[in-house]
């Protein structure tokens, strides 16, 4: 029981920003604890950017490394500690770089180690502006972008922030899963909080046991301090007063798909979409092009 807890804590930690396991049979096979364990995917995708004069983040080869001990883990940087764990609920604190800022820097490390994609390789497990183009498409919004356009080389530098706090896990029935967590920044970048939901369904196709599916509904809330912090305008822009803006409380809901196909032990074929809808609070500034961000990716992933 213990073994089989951990295997699905492997994933569920991860459930925020990736894939989660689908019900583990009797003869699955056991996430390896007190051990390193290490994945590349290899494909095509992309990740969006939706400021403007953001590059998109072409996507070919996804590294991952992950650690878990019986109560601490290291999930590509990010660090937790579970000091509540039963057969349905786990609640942990952890420590993990926050996401706002990698729309602001190419080398953000979740734009490196892109956790929807790399979380894929170990468990059985955007319309793309150019290049991989799945034509998923955002909705419109006629009172999108009432301001001049901002592009993001002409502001001050955003810094990255740590966030840390507690995550709960809520295992509800074997294939669903309830994930919680709410987070503020350590190191005083932006003093503020952030807070995500997310409940996911994960199943197998009953005719063929190698495949497997996962859909994912998501609530992320972003204090007024965090939002003005990355996407709020002011003097310190250096910018028309015309163009400054003060960054409000926000909601944005996203949708996850994954479908894979496990080749064998060490090979999988999979693709994963994200699609967000960025709330008001953030899509009103001038600096943000675009009222959606998705990613996208095909391709094969190997666990080592």
């Amino acid at each position: 029981m213990k073994n089989r807890l951990l295997t699905l804590l492997f994933f569920s930690f991860t459930s925020l920003a990736g894939p989660q396991p689908l019900p583990l049979p009797d003869n699955a096979s056991i996430v390896d604890i007190s051990r390193w364990h290490f994945s590349l995917a290899l494909g095509v995708g992309e990740r969006t950017n939706p400021l403007h004069g953001g590059d998109n983040t072409p996507l070919y080869l996804v590294p991952s490394l992950h650690y878990y001990a019986d109560n601490f883990y290291f999930d590509n940087g990010d660090l937790g500690y579970s000091f509540i764990q039963t057969d349905q609920l786990v609640i942990s604190v952890l420590a993990t770089v926050n996401d706002e800022n990698a729309y602001f820097s190419r080398w953000h490390p979740k734009n490196v180690f892109v956790s929807q994609i790399t979380h894929a390789l170990i468990g059985p497990v955007e319309k793309l502006d150019q290049g991989f183009n799945i034509g998923v498409q955002g909705p419109v919004n006629k009172d999108f972008v009432s301001h001049k356009p901002v592009d993001i080389a002409d502001i001050s530098k955003r810094k990255w922030a740590i966030d840390a706090g507690i995550q709960l896990n809520w295992f509800i029935v074997d294939n669903l899963n309830l994930t919680g967590q709410v987070l503020h920044d350590v190191n005083n970048v932006y003093h503020g909080f952030n807070a995500n939901l997310q409940l996911a369904h994960f199943y197998r196709v009953a005719t063929n046991e190698k495949i497997s599916i996962k859909s994912s509904l998501g609530l992320d809330w972003s204090s007024a301090a965090m939002v003005d912090y990355y996407y709020g305008l002011d003097e310190q822009d250096k910018l028309a007063e015309a163009s400054w803006y003060q960054g409000k409380s926000t909601f944005s809901v996203y949708a996850k798909l994954y479908t894979g196909y496990q080749l064998n032990e060490h090979w999988k074929l999979f693709l994963w979409l994200n699609y967000k809808t960025l709330g008001k609070g953030i899509s009103d500034s001038s600096l943000v092009d675009k009222n959606h961000a998705v990613t996208g990716f095909i391709g094969a992933g190997y666990a080592f």
